[in-house]
């Protein structure tokens, strides 16, 4: 049986086991993300209600410079919340909602590079959860051009990448990939991950050295 094959055959059953691992690995910087995004949203409104005193009741000028930094604070929330909220869905295993976050970020090329990273992740994971291979791939490669926190991070994003290639048949290309994988600081689990989709490609065929004939002597008959 080809490796397309074995790796399609049990891919189906282990998708969303493996794909929830992947996400469940970035569970860290998502639950750092989502602080950060939460204290966005209490300064927000917290400057919203201090302004709105300020002004409706103290009559103070100074209460508009509130509500301008809790305009701000509110559009940082709602333009990077969405990528943090979809990595959150992705650790609970929710594609649906995964999906939905991601569809909201309707101007990804001005997200920070860091966002950007984990938008694209996001959206990788979500395609491949779905059987788009094409998207997929396009989205995971995006996400390894980007700030991925950690090299673990990218040894996910890798591993992931050559799960798409390896159904696809492009055994080669998904071996040079967890070639790379492999060299970054990751857990054991992803390590762990990493080692089994190489078993499951196999080894590259041996190529055989046909040494070339010297011309001095006849061909054989």
């Amino acid at each position: 049986m080809s490796c397309s094959v074995r790796i399609a055959c049990t891919r189906q059953s282990d998708l969303a086991a493996s794909q929830l691992a992947l996400a469940g690995e970035a569970k860290r910087w998502t639950a750092e993300a989502m602080y950060s995004a939460k204290i966005r949203l209490i300064l927000a409104l917290g400057c919203a209600t201090c302004g709105g005193c300020l002004v409706l009741v103290a009559g103070s000028s100074t209460g508009w410079l509130f509500l301008v930094v809790s305009g701000l604070l509110g559009y940082g929330y709602l333009r990077y919340g969405t990528v943090w909220l979809a990595m959150r869905s992705l650790r609970k295993g929710d594609y649906s909602g995964a999906k939905r976050r991601v569809a909201q970020v309707s101007k990804p090329a001005r997200l920070n590079s860091e966002s950007r990273a984990y938008f694209e992740l996001a959206a990788g994971l979500v395609a491949a959860n779905e059987g788009r291979a094409p998207d997929a791939e396009a989205h995971l490669r995006t996400s390894l051009d980007y700030a991925l926190r950690t090299e673990n991070d990218r040894a996910l994003a890798e591993w992931a990448l050559a799960e798409v290639l390896a159904v696809r048949g492009e055994s080669t290309a998904a071996r040079s990939l967890l070639g790379e994988a492999r060299k970054r600081d990751c857990t054991p689990d992803v390590r762990r991950r990493i080692e089994e989709l190489e078993r499951s490609i196999g080894p590259a065929a041996a190529t055989r050295v046909v040494p070339c004939p010297d011309p001095r002597k006849p061909p054989p008959i």
